[in-house]
């Protein structure tokens, strides 16, 4: 591949080798006529996936995994599923359980809600200081 001058980029299948690190041997045209603009689009968003969209992804499992053993071990008896469920609501609410999704748990009284939402908020404060150190 050619060498770029500052601020240069390339375009199309050139540019999509390049902005994905891929290692293309010669040739690197593949006959695409009229395509570098979907080429290019394809790039950004396969880019944008796995910078953003990856890391969120990870980042949310690597807080449900921690998460995870602590609620499991205070709902013994709680099927898996539930637990899970329950987990992945609370995480997408802040660690609070909206009170329209409450009806899903007919089995869990009050106090075991409020327990799991102060688990969530001990590991989720236990993350932010742990970051911090």
């Amino acid at each position: 591949m050619q060498n770029l001058k500052p601020g240069e980029r390339f375009t199309g299948q050139q540019g999509l080798i390049q902005r994905l690190r891929l290692h293309v041997p010669p040739p690197y045209v593949v006959s695409i006529v009229g395509a570098a603009a979907q080429v290019e689009y394809l790039a950004d968003v396969i880019l944008k996936t796995v910078r953003v969209d990856l890391r969120q992804e990870l980042e949310y499992l690597a807080r449900f995994d921690r998460i995870y053993p602590l609620i499991d071990e205070r709902l013994d008896g709680v099927p898996r599923n539930k637990v899970t469920l329950l987990i992945s609501l609370c995480l997408q609410d802040n660690g609070r359980l909206a009170k329209g999704k409450r009806r899903k748990f007919p089995m869990l009284s009050d106090e075991d809600i409020a327990d799991v939402e102060r688990l969530i908020a001990e590991a989720e404060s236990d993350d932010l200081s742990e970051d911090q150190a």
